[in-house]
C-alpha cells in the first residue's frame, strides 16, 4: 500500500483533506464513533440548537441496507466500512420563513467531522447521487427529518490517478509565490 504524503506544513488537516476513491476497510470502534461525534458537537449552531442528527450505519446488515440506496456511479463507496448518514430536522434549530439555517449548521458540523477522520488518518467521503428515500425508509426516520449526504468511512487507499494529482499539488505547492 502506498502511504498518502502529508502536506508541506505538518498537522494541516485542511491541506490533507482531499476526495480519494477507492477506500480500503478499517475496523469501526464505539471509540471512533465516539471521537466523530465529539467533534461535530464542537461545531456552533443557530442558538446552540444543534439540528444535525448522525446516524453511523456498521456491521454488514446494516451496511446492505444502505448499499441498497446507491447509484450505479457509487459502486466504489460499497468498500466503505461504516456510511454515515448526514440528517437535519425541522423541528430544531432556526428555520425562519426565508431561510434554513439548520441546513447550514449541518454543513458545518459535517465539515467537523470530515477533518476529524482526516486527523485520525481515515476518509470520510460525502456522496451525491444515492437514493434518499431508501437511505430514509432503511433508517426509519420520521418525516421531519431530511436526509443531506451520506458519508462513506474508510481508510485512504491510494489509486494511480489519485496519486499524480495528489504529486502534482505537491508540486504546485513547492514554487515560489510571485510578489504582488
Amino acid at each position: 500500500m502506498v502511504k498518502k504524503k502529508s502536506s508541506k506544513k505538518k498537522g494541516n488537516t485542511f491541506c490533507d483533506t482531499h476526495a480519494c476513491r477507492p477506500l480500503q476497510p478499517l475496523v469501526v470502534r464505539e471509540e471512533l464513533v465516539q471521537n466523530l461525534v465529539a467533534s461535530a458537537q464542537m461545531a456552533p449552531s443557530c442558538f446552540s440548537q444543534e439540528s444535525w442528527r448522525f446516524e453511523f450505519v456498521y456491521g454488514e446488515r446494516s451496511l446492505e441496507l444502505v448499499r441498497d440506496a446507491l447509484e450505479e456511479n457509487l459502486v466504489w463507496a460499497s468498500t466503505a466500512s461504516m456510511f454515515v448518514a448526514v440528517l437535519a430536522s425541522k423541528r430544531k434549530g432556526c428555520v425562519p420563513e426565508e431561510a434554513s439555517w439548520h441546513f447550514f449548521d449541518v454543513g458545518i458540523a459535517t465539515g467537523f467531522m470530515i477533518m476529524r477522520g482526516t486527523d485520525l488518518g481515515i476518509v470520510l467521503e460525502p456522496l451525491t447521487g444515492f437514493d434518499r428515500n431508501k437511505v430514509h425508509a432503511a433508517l426509519k426516520l420520521d418525516k421531519d427529518t431530511t436526509v443531506v449526504t451520506l458519508l462513506a468511512v474508510g481508510r485512504y487507499l491510494a489509486d494511480p490517478v489519485d496519486e499524480l494529482r495528489h504529486r502534482i499539488r505537491e508540486l504546485r505547492d513547492e514554487r515560489e509565490d510571485l510578489p504582488v
